[in-house]
C-alpha cells in the first residue's frame, strides 16, 4: 500500500500533467482554428492541430479520474462519501471531455466538407457551423462545470483531514466555487467573467507544488478526528 505521502506526490505530477496540457489545447492548438474567420475556415488546413486537441483533451479527462482514483485509498479513510463523489465526478468530466473531443472532431470533418464543396452552400454550412460549435461549447463549459465540483469536493476533502495546511485547502475550496459560478454564466447565456477563474489557477499551483514537495499529511488524524468521520458515515 502506498503511503499518503507518495500518494500526494503521484496526485502532483498528474495534476502538473493536466495543467501543462489545459494550455497547449486552448491555445495553442484550439486558438488558430477558432480565431475569425472561424472553424468552418480554418479547421481543414490545422487538421493535425485538430485531431491532437481532441486526445489531448480525452487525456486531460483522463487525468483528472486518475487524480480520483490514486488518492481514493487515502482519501476514503477520512470520508468515504465524498471520496466516492470525487470518483464519480470525476468519472462524468472525463466523458465530457471525450465528448468535447467528438465536437472538435466533428469541426474538422465540417470545415473539409466546406472546403470541398466551396462556396455553393455557404449558408447550410453555416447553420450546421452553429450547430456543431454548440456541442463543443456546452461539452467545454459542462466539463469545467463539473471540474469545478469535483475541485470543491477535493478542497473539502483536503480540509476536513488537514491532509494540507488548512489555510491552503480553505483558499482552494472558495476559489473553486467562484470558478463554478464563472463558468456556470455562459452556461446560463450570459458572459463568462474571466477574472474569477484566476484565484483557482492559482490555488492548484500551491497545491501542486506543495503535493510534490511534502505529499498527503496524515499525521493530524487523530482518535476524535475518526470517530467523527464514522459517526458521519464516511
Amino acid at each position: 500500500m502506498q503511503s499518503a505521502t507518495s500518494v500526494g506526490r503521484t496526485m502532483g505530477l498528474l495534476l502538473l500533467a493536466q495543467a501543462a496540457a489545459a494550455p497547449v489545447v486552448n491555445f495553442a492548438l484550439l486558438g488558430p482554428v477558432t480565431r475569425p474567420p472561424g472553424f468552418l475556415v480554418n479547421a481543414a488546413g490545422r487538421a493535425p492541430q485538430l485531431r491532437a486537441a481532441a486526445l489531448l483533451s480525452l487525456l486531460m479527462g483522463a487525468i483528472t479520474l486518475a487524480v480520483a482514483i490514486v488518492a481514493l485509498p487515502v482519501f476514503r479513510r477520512h470520508g468515504e462519501r465524498l471520496a466516492l463523489w470525487l470518483v464519480a465526478l470525476a468519472t462524468v468530466g472525463c466523458a465530457l471531455h471525450a465528448v468535447e473531443g467528438v465536437g472538435m472532431l466533428a469541426m474538422l470533418a465540417l470545415s473539409e466538407r466546406h472546403a470541398q464543396a466551396g462556396a455553393a452552400d455557404a449558408a447550410s454550412y453555416e447553420a450546421l457551423a452553429a450547430v456543431v460549435r454548440a456541442l463543443r461549447n456546452g461539452a467545454h463549459y459542462l466539463a469545467l462545470l463539473v471540474g469545478g465540483a469535483g475541485a470543491v469536493t477535493l478542497y473539502a476533502l483536503l480540509h476536513r483531514a488537514a491532509l494540507v495546511p488548512r489555510a491552503l485547502s480553505a483558499i482552494g475550496l472558495a476559489a473553486a466555487l467562484l470558478q463554478m459560478v464563472a463558468v456556470a454564466l455562459p452556461v446560463l447565456g450570459a458572459r463568462m467573467v474571466f477574472p474569477l477563474l484566476a484565484p483557482l489557477g492559482v490555488s492548484h499551483l500551491v497545491l501542486m507544488l506543495w503535493l510534490l514537495v511534502r505529499g498527503l499529511d496524515e499525521r493530524h488524524r487523530t482518535p476524535a478526528v475518526a470517530a467523527g468521520v464514522q459517526w458521519a458515515g464516511g
